[in-house]
């Protein structure tokens, strides 16, 4: 009996080993980034999502032919726009531009035909902030003077370590289509959402946590080895 189960896991050991197949390729394309943010008692702020970019190099295992695990190296932006609302004075904001690489491995579970076939998928990442950077208009305020002083500003930002949680991790899920033009080159098209379950903002002074949600949508190439 003991034999009997030994040379059946060998069979599925074997013919899973056949199909299996390395895949590399890249891919690039358009993402939309909105904050989730506690504000408090600023009710006189207003965040509001934005598009960026986001480059990404992918590699992929094909266990068999409707199952595979995919790993992608994504550098992304995360945008957002932060709105004050004054009585004297419109249009003050702050625009944000966060620079992420991020690591996501989902479960790649596909249908469909030979060439053409659709795909799912999920699983979670972890990541890292590299950058940040803003721009805007703010205003001072000269109470005795009764003065406003309206000041336009574009700088890249320093890292506080009190204050900023540089490594983040999450859940992601989404779907995408490909298309084999020969056996060994494929091009897709998807759409990936990310979703943050770590603050970018530490506990510092008052707590003010903030996720970001970030939708990708990518178009690339694959080579299958």
């Amino acid at each position: 009996m003991k034999q009997k189960s030994f040379l059946i896991l060998t069979l599925i050991l074997c013919t899973v080993s056949a199909r299996a197949q390395w895949s590399a390729g890249i891919s690039a394309g358009w993402d939309y980034n909105w904050p989730s943010v506690n504000k408090g008692y600023a009710t006189d702020v207003t965040y509001l999502g934005q598009g960026g970019f986001d480059v990404n190099v992918i590699g992929k295992y094909q266990f068999v032919n409707w199952f595979a695990v995919r790993a992608d190296l994504r550098l992304d932006t995360r945008s957002y726009k932060m709105e004050r609302h004054y009585d004297l004075v419109e249009n003050v904001y702050t625009n944000h531009r966060d620079t992420y690489l991020h690591l996501p491995v989902v479960a790649d579970f596909s249908f469909g035909g030979e060439k053409l076939r659709g795909h799912c998928y999920l699983g979670g990442y972890i990541g890292y902030w590299l950058s940040a950077h803003r721009d805007g208009i703010s205003i001072k305020e000269d109470t005795e003077a009764l003065l406003i002083a309206v000041t336009e500003f574009n700088e890249r930002m320093d890292f506080d370590s009190r204050r900023d949680k540089r490594f983040n991790a999450g859940l992601t899920g989404g779907v995408g289509i490909s298309y084999l033009i020969t056996p060994k080159w494929e091009v897709l098209a998807e759409a990936l959402y990310m979703y943050d379950l770590t603050s970018s903002e530490k506990t510092y002074k008052v707590a003010n946590p903030r996720y970001n949600s970030t939708l990708c949508v990518n178009v690339g190439v694959m080579y299958n080895f």
